[in-house]
């Protein structure tokens, strides 16, 4: 018996007896994130404009997938809100360099999503506008 008491989990879970708690730590459903909204390109202005997961093929020849620019998007997003202006340059370049094709203006927008219907859909909900930026040609 003194086994039973000694060996609870955090989940409150004793062994051997079991809740199987599976999904004990499951994100919310709702969350609010990032995205880069293309306004402009090669001089170009695009009406209306274009979210950056839906670009590939129309604007840009690299097929990525979403885990690839989703965080550095998402991390950027952060850094700008918070004003932390070293970070937002590095981040920055790295989607620059990375990602956009030159030359370029992208919007960073705060969006709102439902993590079962952006799962199945892909769909959220535009928020406000927290930054504009542009991506210059690169020097040949």
């Amino acid at each position: 018996m003194g086994f039973y008491f000694s060996s609870h989990t955090s989940e409150g879970e004793a062994y051997p007896f079991f809740s199987w708690f599976v999904f004990t730590r499951v994100p919310p459903q709702f969350i609010t994130g990032y995205a880069l909204k293309i306004v402009e390109y090669e001089g170009k202005k695009l009406d209306p404009p274009v979210f950056f997961q839906d670009s590939h093929g129309i604007y840009f020849k690299k097929i990525l997938t979403m885990t690839e620019y989703d965080y550095t998007i998402r991390v950027l997003g952060e850094n700008i809100e918070r004003g932390e202006t070293e970070k937002v340059e590095q981040y920055r370049k790295t989607i620059e360099e990375s990602f956009l094709s030159q030359p370029v203006v992208y919007e960073i927008v705060r969006i709102e999503f439902d993590t079962l219907k952006y799962w199945k859909t892909g769909q959220f909900t535009e928020g406000e506008r927290i930054a504009t930026l542009t991506a210059k040609e690169k020097d040949l």
